[in-house]
């Protein structure tokens, strides 16, 4: 328990769209900042994998001199579990992050000897892999089996000289809608035998030793943890996009961006203010907005 320092809330998603065939659209999203008063965003890549918070130290005497416990480290999830079963690979993904920190020269710069970092750790499947399989594999089999069974009857009506017409045309809707839904969580899934298979995505510097950095601007919290990912191949920099919400063309550039992102597979973004913590007519803004793509 004395390594739980933070536990993340989960993120609300922008308001329905009124954009046909879609029910996410960065319009709304900007929309609840701008109306609240904010007048720049960040617009940060939404990664496919899940939460989780990386506590690690520079060493194991660091970790009982904070933390009054044994290891360097832990890896646990939204609620407070620990993210691995393994402890080995929960080492091994802990001494990376060290070693990273070590070369990018965090350890000194910021007057620590310990990190909480707030993450996002891919592929989903890592941690979802029950989940997938019994809940949207199945599904995905189901409604393949389904569609089998209407192209066998199809091509029995064709055996019989029977034109179906334009009566197929919701047929074949569905069966491309069942090939994108298997699609779309399969993007989620990659096998995962080492430690080198594991992408991890920090995105806030939460604290280190006398400092909780919420004074400091998602452009510094981006920049920082962009040179901690240059140290290791299994840690990820977050693409991200400014935009000036007075600006209608800039809202429309990075619109375009999230329509790149998803259009290549991609879950969408995270709309956050570009102050760590925003203040609206009624307190507290949402700390960010998800905005998902089509799929």
């Amino acid at each position: 328990p004395r390594w739980l320092i933070y536990l993340p809330p989960t993120m609300s998603p922008s308001e329905t769209t009124t954009q046909p065939g879609m029910l996410e659209h960065p319009r709304e999203a900007f929309a609840y900042f701008r109306t609240n008063g904010v007048g720049h965003v960040i617009c940060e890549e939404k990664h496919m994998g899940s939460r989780a918070v990386v506590v690690v130290c520079r060493d194991e005497d660091a970790a009982k001199k904070r933390f009054g416990t044994p290891g360097v480290g832990i890896c646990y999830t939204r609620t407070g579990r620990r993210f691995f079963e393994d402890a080995a690979l929960e080492r091994l993904l802990l001494d990376r992050v060290r070693a990273a920190a070590t070369a990018a020269g965090l350890w000194e710069e910021l007057s620590t000897d310990w990190l909480c970092l707030d993450c996002e750790l891919m592929p989903w499947a890592a941690k979802a892999q029950g989940l997938i399989r019994d809940q949207y594999a199945r599904v995905g089999a189901a409604a393949t089996a389904g569609v089998s069974s209407l192209d066998a009857a199809i091509a029995e009506l064709a055996s019989r000289g029977i034109d179906p017409g334009e009566s197929l045309a919701p047929f074949a809707a569905r069966k491309a809608m069942v090939d994108q839904y298997i699609a779309a969580y399969r993007r989620y899934c990659w096998p995962v035998a080492s430690i080198d298979d594991l992408r991890l995505a920090p995105f806030h510097l939460l604290a280190s030793e006398g400092h909780v950095h919420f004074d400091k601007d998602h452009s510094w919290h981006m920049q920082l943890l962009a040179r901690l990912a240059s140290h290791d191949p299994i840690l990820v920099a977050t693409k991200t996009k400014l935009v000036n919400l007075a600006d209608e063309s800039s809202e429309q550039e990075a619109t375009q961006w999230w329509l790149a992102l998803t259009g290549a597979g991609g879950e969408g973004m995270v709309i956050k203010p570009f102050d760590f913590i925003a203040n609206g007519p009624r307190g507290f803004l949402q700390p960010a907005v998800k905005c998902r793509g089509v799929e």
